[in-house]
């Protein structure tokens, strides 16, 4: 007998012991529901598949939240860093001192300004008193004689005009200044006052 016949030749053993496994697989055959296994794996893959979903879905969210606490980190970080050009605190603070100092020349200059212009309002307003004054007065009220007209006349070309109450209005050529002199009982010392202010 060659090779060949003794690979493929039938198996010689005990039928009954055989017979028993043959009938032991068919009484397992029946037991088992092919369709209702097929349907518990597909329900089990259905489940597990939902689970995977479920678990990518928290974890993409997840992985959001860390992408966006990362960037506001990094943001903090970066803005947190002086910056190439930014004062140390010792410039920092000479330059609060320079501006508090320029602040300061400031104040003053603006309230010097003021009492300047509050001055001028004061002399302004003087002005305005004694020019009313002369626009009320009357040259020649009570002028008893053509002299003494003349005279008053001489006087307000040479910068002296009367006022009531025994004062004499002072103008300057040379200047924009008015004054106004009281008549003093010491006529030389008034009459050297006048000419000193009239220049």
């Amino acid at each position: 007998m060659d090779s060949d016949s003794e690979e493929y030749a039938p198996i010689r053993g005990d039928t009954g012991e055989i017979d028993n496994m043959i009938s032991t697989m068919r009484d397992f055959r029946g037991m088992l529901d092919t369709e209702k296994e097929f349907a518990s794996i597909s329900q089990a893959e259905k489940v597990v598949l939902a689970k995977e979903m479920e678990r990518s879905a928290i974890t993409g969210k997840l992985q959001d939240e860390l992408d966006i606490l990362t960037d506001r980190y990094e943001a903090a970080a970066r803005a947190a860093e002086r910056p190439a050009g930014a004062l140390t605190a010792e410039a920092y603070e000479a330059r609060v001192l320079d501006l508090e100092k320029d602040q300061y020349a400031s104040g003053k200059a603006v309230n010097e300004e003021a009492n300047g212009v509050a001055q001028r309002e004061a002399e302004l307003t003087r002005a305005r008193g004694e020019r009313d004054d002369v626009r009320k007065w009357d040259p020649t009220a009570g002028a008893t004689d053509a002299s003494k007209v003349l005279r008053l006349q001489l006087f307000a070309q040479l910068g002296f005009r009367a006022l009531e109450g025994g004062k004499i209005l002072v103008s300057n050529n040379s200047a924009p200044d008015i004054h106004v002199v009281a008549a003093a009982d010491d006529r030389v010392a008034t009459a050297n006052k006048l000419w000193a202010l009239a220049g």
